[in-house]
Parts: C-alpha cells; structure tokens; sequence
C-alpha cells in the first residue's frame, strides 16, 4: 500500500460549546480541529502495528512506513529532511 507524507503546518481549534437545541437543551461540545497540512513525499506503508484491533475514537492506527526515493529536481535536497519525517512517525 501506498500512502502521503504530511507535513503539519497548523492547527486550529474550532470546537462549539454551549450550543442548544431549539426547546433549550444544551448539546455536548461539538469537537473540531482543523489542519493544515503539506504533502513532502510518497511513503510505502511497510505493515499496520494495530491493524487487526478494532479501535476506540481516541485512538490512530500506528504504521511503519519507508519512503519512495525519487531523483528528479522537485526532490533535489529534500530527501533528508523526508527521511527525517518519516522516522518522527
């Protein structure tokens, strides 16, 4: 499988507290967060740690990945800075 290595560029939390239904009852805080995001490289998504577990809401898969090498000028100089990345997942 094949997956996007992202870099995080910011995050922003849009969560809504206090909202009402239309007789007055208060809902629960509407979670949200909004990411930004730049693509940097193709990963090959080597195996799924946690793949065969069904997972809670909280929770992510965890995935070890390696990189896709490529030499041509969009990637001239980046790939340590890619391969870096990938190790920080």
């Amino acid at each position: 499988s094949v997956g996007t290595l992202m870099r995080l560029i910011d995050t922003e939390d849009r969560s809504i507290a206090g909202a009402r239904t239309w007789p007055g009852n208060i809902l629960p805080t509407l979670n949200r967060v909004v990411v930004t995001c730049q693509a940097v490289g193709i990963v090959d998504i080597v195996n799924v740690e946690n793949g065969h577990t069904s997972l809670a809401e909280s929770e992510y898969r965890v995935v070890n990945v390696k990189l896709r090498s490529f030499t041509n000028e969009a990637t001239k100089g980046k790939t340590e800075e890619m391969d870096s990345m990938t190790r920080q997942i």
